[in-house]
């Protein structure tokens, strides 16, 4: 009886990593199809983008083409509003954000 589940437990596990294995196969599929279609959306060829790169180099055309990639994945739902902390640097925190919010309501009742 041992030997039967032990037998059992081995086909699962074989049927459990061809199941892993087909996962990465699609994942690696939609990746390839999302790269071909990123590649269609944003025109490589577009004049301001090869000025961008010409201009200020390949690392500022890379950050704008990855922040076009990132709006188009939004389902062209829009720019979603960030608010950014220019002191520090970075995105404003929801203490960033309500620290400034008291400031700006201390201004306006001196």
């Amino acid at each position: 009886m041992f030997r039967g589940k032990a037998a059992e437990v081995k086909k699962l596990e074989v049927l459990s990593q061809a199941l892993i294995t087909k996962e990465r196969e699609s994942n690696d599929e939609l990746l390839e199809a999302r790269m071909i279609l990123i590649n269609e959306v944003i025109d490589h060829g577009d004049k301001k983008l090869i000025g961008l790169k010409e201009t200020f180099g390949f690392e500022v055309h890379n950050k704008v083409t990855t922040a076009l990639t990132e709006v188009n994945d939004q389902g062209n739902q829009g720019v979603v509003p960030v608010l950014w902390n220019f002191n520090k640097g970075r995105k404003a925190t929801l203490k960033d954000a309500l620290e400034c919010l008291v400031k700006q309501c201390n201004k306006r009742k001196a």
